[in-house]
């Protein structure tokens, strides 16, 4: 495929250039499923009034869009994106005034510490990450960084393809050829975008399985509290807690 996504000034570039069709393509080849894993997610952080929450890489913003109505008027949720053209997509689709959720939308690298936006300043309660991993090139420091955003007790939410174990089932088996093979091509079809399809399918077998999952965050200072997976293992979810009386270092 040639240089892999991992570096921001080649994320905004790929992004930019999928911002139209990323959340309009991805239900479909999904069946649908993205839809529920995002539901399941925003559902295991039990949002309350008035918390601020951290749609971190939002893309399109379907996560927080689902926080938005949780956290209800007195709460806030901050979209931040590397792509101004996916925060305009997340903006666009904010539900506004049915809402009155404080919403902001900042363009950062939150990997990066220096130079945040002030909307990133003050803690949050909970921090959403969809499908950012596997174009992070050090897993470990982004569970880090991300935790720094949280308040002592806050909630990280992850939701990510991993590595699943060996197929156990004819159903585990299907799914993984039509994530593995099948999807990418159909992407490229209904897109016209090769780049970033063929480095989901290259990227497949090379990240994190749950497990791995698990012991990032814990190595990151967090406390797992839930970890659930779909599609035999081939997406996680997982729920990790900052200690209530710990400080989580940015560095």
């Amino acid at each position: 495929m040639g240089r892999e996504p991992k570096d921001p000034q080649h994320l905004r570039m790929l992004f930019e250039r999928n911002a139209h069709s990323y959340d309009r393509v991805n239900p479909l080849l999904s069946f649908g499923q993205v839809y529920l894993w995002r539901r399941r997610l925003v559902g295991l952080l039990e949002l309350r009034a008035g918390e601020r929450v951290l749609d971190a890489f939002s893309g399109p913003g379907d996560l927080g869009r689902r926080a938005l109505p949780l956290v209800a008027a007195g709460g806030t949720v901050v979209f931040a994106d590397l792509s101004p053209r996916m925060l305009a997509e997340a903006a666009r689709q904010a539900p506004g005034v049915a809402f009155p959720t404080d919403a902001h939308f900042v363009m950062a690298d939150l990997l990066d510490p220096g130079g945040l936006p002030e909307e990133l300043h003050a803690p949050f309660d909970a921090v959403l990450y969809g499908f950012g991993l596997r174009y992070t090139a050090d897993p470990a420091l982004a569970f880090r960084r991300l935790g720094a955003f949280l308040r002592p007790g806050g909630r990280l939410g992850l939701l990510e393809f991993t590595v699943p174990p060996a197929p156990k089932t004819p159903i585990d088996r299907l799914s993984r050829f039509y994530f593995r093979q099948i999807l990418p091509g159909l992407a490229r079809g209904l897109t016209g975008e090769r780049e970033l399809y063929e480095y989901l399918r290259d990227s497949s077998g090379a990240g994190e399985s749950p497990g791995g999952i698990a012991h990032l965050l814990l190595e990151a200072g967090l406390e797992l509290q839930r970890l659930e997976t779909r599609v035999g293992g081939l997406v996680t979810l997982a729920v990790a807690r900052k200690p209530a009386s710990d400080v989580l270092k940015s560095k």
